[in-house]
């Protein structure tokens, strides 16, 4: 569906278009050190470690926009990786 790569300390700062009404899963993954806080639309920040393990969260019921936002704790380096899929209903 959309996905991208970036810097750590450049952070992840996006809206997406989404299907209102859809089921999503957002996965994001770190690699390097420190940790990095995720936050998807009106949800509770979710940190992240930068451990190259991947983190999901499921967004039900989406909005037509969803605001993705990830940005870096003290420390932190490395790439984030980001994807948004969409699930069969």
């Amino acid at each position: 569906m959309e996905s991208g790569l970036e810097r750590v300390p450049d952070g992840v700062h996006t809206c997406s278009s989404l299907m209102e009404g859809r089921t999503y899963k957002v996965s994001v993954a770190c690699v390097g050190t420190g940790t990095v806080k995720l936050v998807i639309g009106e949800q509770a920040p979710q940190p992240v470690p930068c451990d190259g393990t991947s983190a999901t969260q499921r967004v039900q019921n989406s909005p037509a926009q969803l605001p993705i936002n990830i940005a870096a704790a003290s420390d932190a380096t490395g790439m984030i990786a980001w994807q948004i899929t969409a699930l069969s209903s």
